[in-house]
């Protein structure tokens, strides 16, 4: 029985959960600014635009657990990063609440893809060292954490919001 970690989906599925964490962290320390300084709005408005994409990750985490057997794991995996990749649709947002629209999508495909990436880890991982392969792919996501804010604060300080949407 092969006993590897390090396989090639396991190394696939956690540069996902990388992109999505960074991509996430790169946005989220940046978006109540950009709303207020170029959109107009108020800072609790720009707050409610930030925080409803946690309450899609949310809503998406609920139900996608008893959708996984129905769909499957690769399927829901597709779903969820394609939902999460709307973060396009930003480019074409300039309201209030087209952006709250906007964020609610993505943090429902950000809940679907993190929930996802965890179960796949926990499958592909071997039982004998699944404790090890935890670790590692939390290092994934504890590492998006830490760069995630900087890159995004770096970038957004370096032009505005588009750098970020497209890195």
């Amino acid at each position: 029985m092969e006993n590897k970690i390090w396989t090639r989906d396991f190394v696939l599925n956690s540069l996902i959960c990388f992109i999505a964490n960074l991509s996430y962290y790169m946005t989220m320390v940046i978006i109540t600014d950009y709303m207020v300084e170029k959109i107009g709005v108020s800072l609790s408005e720009a707050g409610f635009a930030c925080g409803v994409f946690i309450l899609g990750a949310l809503f998406a985490r609920l139900f996608i657990g008893q959708s996984i057997e129905v769909v499957g794991m690769k399927k829901a995996l597709y779903l969820g990063m394609i939902l999460f990749i709307s973060t396009a649709l930003n480019f074409v947002t300039y309201s209030l609440w087209s952006i709250s629209f906007v964020r609610f999508v993505q943090g429902i495909g950000f809940g679907i893809a993190l929930t996802l990436t965890g179960a796949i880890m926990a499958q592909i991982v071997p039982s004998s060292r699944r404790g090890e392969g935890t670790s590692y792919y939390a290092m994934f996501v504890t590492t998006a954490t830490a760069i995630g804010p900087f890159a995004g604060i770096y970038f957004y300080q370096a032009g505005d919001l588009t750098i970020n949407l497209i890195i």
